[in-house]
């Protein structure tokens, strides 16, 4: 069943159909809340609060718009609301293949350490919409309607924080 025939069936008072989107959606809310609070505890909480006011106002939800868009700006909207300052430590989660030469292995820890310092010097915005893309891994529209800018302003700020990151790499490697 998809986003949008769960939400109608809310809408229709079906209010237990709401754990469907709950359950699909939990694991990312959570991934969201955690990147911006940088506690398990509070992002727990975070994500739990996100659903709840989406729950209360789903009768002005636009059901023909996806769903996690939606969910980011409430998430970031109880982080502001509670006051909570993003966390310093970058971004987690970068994968990177195993090999078993330890030379080739220990090179790549250094360039994920040097990225994770890059992606710290980045501004608010910067870290933001490069979160959004290649750790959250939504699309350029979900990403627009996630921040409420257009498509061109994601594109235009994803490029300009690729190449400001690419020319502090760049710097940090000459160093």
């Amino acid at each position: 069943m998809s986003d949008t025939e769960i939400i109608r069936k809310v809408k229709d008072g079906e209010k237990e159909m709401f754990g469907e989107i709950v359950e699909r959606y939990m694991k990312q809310a959570y991934s969201v809340a955690l990147y911006w609070t940088g506690d398990t505890h509070l992002a727990w909480d975070v994500s739990q609060e996100a659903f709840l006011r989406i729950f209360r106002g789903i009768k002005k939800f636009d059901e023909t718009r996806p769903f996690f868009p939606y969910l980011y700006r409430v998430i970031l909207n109880v982080v502001k609301r509670m006051k909570i300052k993003k966390r310093e430590e970058g971004i987690d989660g970068i994968v990177v293949p195993v090999e078993d030469d330890p030379q080739s292995l220990m090179e790549k820890e250094e360039m994920i350490e040097r990225l994770k310092k890059g992606i710290e010097g980045l501004d608010e915005k910067d870290r933001e919409i490069i979160y959004l893309r290649h750790y959250a891994g939504l699309s350029y529209r979900e990403i627009a309607e996630a921040l409420d800018i257009p498509i061109g302003t994601v594109m235009s700020r994803l490029y300009y924080a690729r190449k400001r990151l690419s020319q502090w790499m760049k710097e940090y490697m000459n160093s």
